[in-house]
């Protein structure tokens, strides 16, 4: 793992609620503001696409490699659930602590903390490649 897969995967955790929220959001958004029915034609026409249908994919796919981050990050909590690395990630991650207040809230040295976070971040490369998004 380089570098750079590294910073992609903390950049997922740290980002994941953004993520779910955003792809979620867009789609419902874009769902409740052009899938009502217009009563202006008086007739009912069939074209070759459908343009609204297009742009709900065009979405859609936009939405795909936030929700494979948002997977992979899943993936990982779900491997360490009920362990002290959970406790980690959710401090860290979703609470957004600073490395020495997590260490101080779980009783961790930096090297600990370090060495847990290598392992979380080892996993969720693993899952990230299984994706094919690394």
């Amino acid at each position: 793992m380089t570098c750079k897969d590294k910073k992609k995967i903390i950049n997922a955790f740290f980002n994941y609620k953004k993520f779910m929220e955003s792809c979620v959001m867009s789609t419902v958004e874009w769902a409740e503001s052009n899938m009502g029915v217009s009563y202006d034609s008086l007739s009912v026409q069939s074209t070759p696409s459908n343009k609204r249908e297009d742009k709900l994919c065009g979405i859609i796919d936009k939405s795909a490699s936030r929700l494979k981050w948002c997977n992979v990050v899943e993936q990982t909590l779900a491997r360490f659930h009920l362990t002290d690395r959970d406790k980690l990630i959710d401090n860290r991650f979703f609470k957004k602590k600073s490395v020495d207040r997590v260490c101080y809230d779980l009783g961790l040295s930096r090297a600990t903390f370090f060495r847990w976070q290598d392992e979380i971040t080892e996993y969720a490369y693993l899952v990230a490649e299984g994706y094919g998004i690394l």
